[in-house]
């Protein structure tokens, strides 16, 4: 009856207050890169993150420095494996928003999928017994989607009351009703199968005062870590990340590659990986129907090559990287046209590389005319190249993805910054990355 009361006198108030932060949230900080996060490791934990509040990063300008980031290097850290985050967000984006970007985004793949949502609705002091409804409604409908090991985690809603945009008392109402709706998603989430609640309340604040944004989502993702490892969540094997070609083909349309005029910035990472790995040969390769397409390439003249020949066919079936210690010697590549014929392959290496909307679409890839054992090979090194081209995919999007909000081409420098975090030692002056 309170909360009627509120919400019908304060309306006028509450819709000018949600205005004011729209505003004031247009303004702020936040990434401008790749909607992703990862932490070096094979056998990757996989983690989607949707929603707004908490999700959206306001406050930094990478995903990295945001909770993806610190969650993905937190995780790792407890569980000692790589993990990958992909991360769907906008404005104030409503549940029904969020069911349609997890059900967009193959929801089956991940482990885990971390749900962030409330900001609007604790604001706009929506009832709570709507709340839970429309909650409980959008929660079966996502465990309904994802595997059967596959956790689900709701965020709580974040504190407004050390947004300066907001007048104290509205503010101060928005955080007692967004407790309200909490404690809501906590009954919901204790009702439902393989779901949990994870509190987005930090320490005491004073009001007024700004708590640096890094040290809030170190915060929020170690809570968030702690629950995964608490659960102790394996990584489950689905039924493959290509499994739907129809769906796999759609996602290479989208984008525009053109193998005659070679990108600078792809063929940058693929010299490098070249460089690194002390190969003959690298390259970046996509499955384009009945051919594989040679995107970017380094000591190599072929630009395609019949898809019935392919080692990345293999690859993107693969949850992890392919090592082939001698092709001669296998069983799958024996008769294989490059293995009998002039190039004469006999060790490969491969990585899959991922489309904007998670298809995989096809290769980051090293091989020589000399076999080599897997031992050799840091399978989480060639995976840190993969993740590099992986970022570079947006700018080659042809159509703009729903779900993927205020992108835009990555600089140079970034560029060169993720070559050297990848490996400090290469030359930054040498002809690989030139």
């Amino acid at each position: 009856m309170v909360g009627t009361i509120i919400r019908v006198a304060l309306a006028p108030v509450l819709r000018f207050a949600k205005l004011r932060l729209d505003q004031a949230d247009t303004f702020a900080p936040s990434p401008d890169g790749p909607p992703r996060a990862h932490a070096a490791g094979v056998d990757a934990f996989r983690i989607l993150i949707v929603g707004d509040g908490v999700a959206r990063g306001l406050g930094v300008r990478s995903h990295e420095l945001a909770l993806p980031g610190y969650l993905a290097r937190t995780v790792s850290r407890r569980m000692g494996r790589g993990v990958d985050i992909d991360v769907v967000t906008a404005p104030r984006l409503p549940l029904s928003g969020i069911v349609s970007a997890i059900r967009h985004h193959h929801p089956g793949r991940y482990d885990a999928i971390v749900i962030a949502a409330g900001s609007e609705e604790a604001l706009l002091h929506e009832p709570v017994q709507r709340w839970r409804s429309r909650l409980t409604a959008a929660i079966t409908e996502v465990v309904s989607l994802v595997s059967p090991q596959t956790t689900v985690l709701v965020c709580g809603i974040p504190a407004t009351h050390r947004r300066q945009s907001l007048p104290t008392v509205i503010a101060r109402l928005a955080d007692a009703h967004a407790h309200s709706l909490d404690m809501a998603s906590r009954e919901v989430c204790a009702e439902l199968p393989a779901t949990r609640f994870i509190p987005m309340i930090p320490g005491r604040v004073e009001v007024g005062t700004l708590t640096p944004a890094a040290s809030l989502y170190s915060m929020w993702a170690d809570a968030i870590a702690q629950r995964l490892a608490s659960g102790r969540i394996g990584i489950h094997h689905n039924a493959g990340p290509a499994d739907d070609e129809d769906e796999r083909q759609a996602a290479v349309d989208r984008l525009r590659f053109n193998t005659q005029a070679l990108d600078p910035t792809l063929q940058k990472i693929v010299a490098t990986a070249r460089q690194v790995f002390g190969t003959e040969s690298a390259m970046f390769t996509v499955l384009d129907r009945d051919v594989q397409l040679h995107v970017a390439r380094s000591n190599v003249s072929l630009t395609e090559l019949p898809r019935s020949e392919s080692f990345c066919q293999h690859v993107i079936l693969q949850e992890g990287g392919m090592v082939v210690e001698d092709a001669s010697l296998d069983r799958r590549f024996h008769d294989n046209l490059l293995v009998t014929g002039d190039v004469q392959l006999r060790f490969y290496a491969g990585f899959p590389v991922d489309s904007p909307d998670g298809e995989r679409v096809g290769a980051l890839c090293i091989f020589d005319s000399s076999p080599r054992p897997a031992g050799e090979v840091n399978l989480a090194l060639l995976r840190e190249f993969a993740v590099l081209v992986q970022n570079e995919l947006w700018r080659f999007l042809t159509v703009t993805v729903d779900t993927t909000p205020r992108l835009r081409r990555l600089g140079q420098p970034w560029v060169e910054r993720s070559l050297m975090k990848v490996h400090p030692g290469v030359d930054q002056n040498s002809d690989a990355v030139r």
